[in-house]
């Protein structure tokens, strides 16, 4: 019975410990649970060793040190483009396509643009191989002087033939047939003209590569031809090619009179735009000559003649305007140019078409290399 007590007592008086140990701890614990026992509570708390009493001064000790600002890199706000990339693997499929096709069949034979590049209208995308073409003018040239001298025999036969019916020496039936051959050698010969055709596509190519002796004897041979046929486009197209071909040739007498021939028809026919090009032609002969303000002005009025019907120069044209708007620039002071450039744009076509007739009516004498 007396050791039952004592272990009774000792735990008693243990848990008694404990409880005022955890009351001198948590007084505020105390205060809220049990009131009365609060001073007491706080009395302990007093008494205990600070390492153990610590609670908010411990934790604000060891809690960790406050973070320092956020550098931040600070710019003057303005509005521009943003860049956009992305960077994908896929197939691009166009909208619509273009066939390409030539005029006339011949193998390629260089390529001058890769697979998805820009182009724009007169670029040269494709060279063909030109001596295919070139073989069959040749061929084509060959029969045509059969057939004129075939054409000339039976001309002869006519005439000879007539004279022996006159005079009863032959029958009527022979000279029909020599009239006949007559007919059918012209037939030919028309036929063969025909075959030509392809002639001043031949003048074009040669004078893209530069050999513009061979491009002007060709078109000429067309131009020939087409008259001889009336065919007035034809006839105006080689007239305006061959006043360029000349130029290139720093003939400037012929070409002044191709391009008055050519710019006269483009106003009868009423085509702005061979009428733009024979025009250039003049301008670029003033501007060889030595007229370089009535060429400035010519210059703008084709520019802008040229947008207006929204078309693009050929191979030949820019090649032209290439030689020659460095002869403007070099010629006038900054803004001149440009200025003369505007009056001109702003001529009417019978205006521009005057002044490109006074330079065709200058004396024919090139610019000195110091002009130039």
């Amino acid at each position: 019975m007396g050791i039952s007590f004592l272990r009774f007592a000792r735990n008693a008086l243990v848990l008694l410990v404990i409880a005022g140990l955890y009351a001198g701890y948590a007084p505020q614990q105390v205060d809220a649970f049990f009131p009365p026992a609060g001073p007491l509570a706080h009395s302990i708390h007093g008494l205990l060793p600070s390492a153990i009493v610590g609670g908010d001064q411990a934790v604000a000790a060891t809690a960790p040190p406050e973070r320092p600002p956020v550098s931040v890199l600070v710019g003057q706000v303005e509005k521009k483009d943003l860049p956009w990339t992305i960077d994908e693997i896929g197939t691009a499929q166009a909208i619509s396509s273009v066939a390409l096709r030539p005029r006339y069949d011949a193998m390629v034979e260089k390529v001058l643009v890769a697979d998805g590049a820009s182009v724009k209208a007169g670029d040269t995308l494709i060279e063909l191989d030109s001596s295919q073409l070139k073989a069959q003018l040749a061929g084509a040239q060959a029969q045509l002087a059969k057939d004129q001298a075939q054409l000339e025999q039976a001309q002869r036969d006519v005439t000879r033939d007539t004279d022996l019916v006159a005079r009863a020496a032959t029958p009527v039936l022979t000279l029909d047939q020599a009239k006949t051959a007559v007919a059918t050698t012209l037939a030919a010969i028309e036929g063969d003209d025909g075959d030509l055709d392809h002639v001043s596509y031949l003048a074009e190519l040669e004078f893209r590569a530069g050999n513009s002796e061979e491009a002007l004897r060709l078109i000429r041979d067309a131009l020939a031809r087409h008259r001889k046929r009336d065919e007035r486009l034809h006839i105006l197209v080689d007239l305006s090619n061959e006043s360029a071909y000349l130029l290139a040739l720093d003939r400037y007498d012929e070409a002044c009179s191709e391009a008055r021939e050519a710019l006269a028809r483009a106003v009868r026919e009423k085509d702005p735009l061979w009428t733009a090009f024979a025009l250039l032609h003049l301008a670029a002969a003033g501007a060889l000559l030595g007229d370089r303000r009535h060429a400035a002005r010519l210059m703008g009025f084709v520019d802008g003649r040229m947008a207006e019907l929204q078309h693009q120069r050929g191979y030949t044209e820019e090649h032209e305007r290439e030689r020659v708007m460095p002869l403007l620039r070099r010629a006038f002071k900054d803004g001149e140019l440009a200025s003369l450039m505007a009056e001109g744009a702003a001529l009417s076509e019978d205006a521009a078409t005057a002044e490109a007739l006074e330079i065709a009516a200058v004396g024919r004498r090139p610019a000195s290399e110091e002009q130039r």
